[in-house]
């Protein structure tokens, strides 16, 4: 029987499902802004400010246990499923 991981390293490992479901988004906005333009084209310093809405999102997610905004887990529960979550 393979060993167990702790319940935080659970929630951590679905949290991490949310980094690329956010900075996916980030890349094909600026890979929409590049096209068209010459190969050494450089994107606009104001563009890098689309990191911060998607940085703040994912310190939320990632943050998770000590608000539960993003989710709230039963406390009680040893295994959780779709229905446990809310």
């Amino acid at each position: 029987m393979p060993p167990r991981l702790p319940l935080s390293a659970i929630r951590y490992l679905w949290y991490g499902y949310y980094f690329p479901m956010l900075f996916i988004p980030l890349l094909c906005v600026f890979v929409a802004l590049s096209l068209g333009r010459p190969e050494n084209y450089r994107l606009p310093k104001w563009t890098s400010l689309f990191y911060i809405p998607v940085t703040l999102l994912l310190l939320l997610v990632l943050t998770n246990d000590l608000h539960q905004l993003v989710f709230v887990f039963p406390a009680d529960a040893t295994a959780w499923h779709d229905t446990d979550h809310g």
